[in-house]
């Protein structure tokens, strides 16, 4: 039994020490700009071309956003131009084209954020990130994904986007949750809300297409932990989804601009 605790305890520390490796190589960028004074910082995610970016002081809605990305390669060159894909969605908010500019009179290479319905915001790298900003991108990460603490914190937040849901598009809609093995997971579904709310406010026809959904019956998703659907049937919206669906806010909203 002792053995059996030691490993553990050694496994959990390895894993640990692996995730501190990947929040060491963080990188803090700052935007090159007479009008835009924006920063952002990248942190690496643990699997392979994957990275969480968190984006500060830009205008519309990728200002204070955080989001997992894809690195997407244009070619197998090491030196391909690349893009950074918004997993669970078609959007790339930032891109490299191996681009570079003067600055304080030395050559410099810079990428691009690419803010929706605004121009392209230069970016140059400042250093690595300090540790503690990239904890705080994991956690806002989570936060935004819902995945909070307690199940009475996921209970709060789901309340208060019915209720936000209810005032934007007139109807108020029930939650009907499945067997969730961690009560937390079901606060994934605060992103279904929170676009409900942004789709009615944003158009009158999703307004009246969203005002006929009486009820959201969600379930685990049993293929696979980062499998999303959502289908509407009649007046129910069925909704499965994993624990570790990317983007879960981003993705219901193009999901659902798509199927209503």
């Amino acid at each position: 039994m002792r053995l059996i605790t030691l490993i553990l305890l050694l496994s959990a520390g390895i894993t640990a020490l692996a995730e501190e490796a990947h929040l060491q190589k963080a990188k803090y960028y700052q935007s090159f700009s007479s009008t835009v004074d924006a920063s952002m910082t990248m942190v690496p995610a643990p699997e392979a071309d994957h990275v969480y970016l968190y984006f500060e002081d830009f205008d519309g809605e990728l200002d204070d956003f955080v989001g997992l990305y894809k690195i997407v390669r244009e070619t197998s060159r090491a030196d391909a131009n690349t893009r950074y894909q918004l997993l669970g969605t078609s959007s790339a908010h930032l891109r490299n084209h191996n681009y570079s500019t003067l600055l304080a009179g030395s050559r410099v290479e810079y990428i691009e954020a690419l803010p929706p319905s605004h121009a392209p915001v230069k970016m140059f790298m400042t250093g690595r990130a300090d540790i503690y900003q990239a904890r705080k991108v994991l956690k806002l990460y989570q936060q935004q994904q819902g995945l909070l603490v307690s199940g009475v914190a996921v209970k709060k937040l789901l309340a208060e986007r019915q209720a936000a849901a209810k005032e934007a598009c007139g109807q108020e809609v029930t939650l009907t949750l499945g067997d969730f093995n961690e009560k937390t997971t079901a606060g994934l579904l605060q992103g279904h809300l929170h676009s409900m709310a942004r789709l009615c406010e944003e158009d009158p026809d999703y307004r009246a297409a969203i005002a006929a959904i009486e009820q959201i019956v969600a379930n685990p998703a049993q293929d696979s932990t980062t499998s999303h659907e959502i289908t509407i049937e009649g007046k129910t919206m069925l909704v499965s989804i994993g624990r570790e669906a990317p983007n879960v806010g981003s993705a219901s909203y193009e999901i659902l601009r798509k199927i209503l």
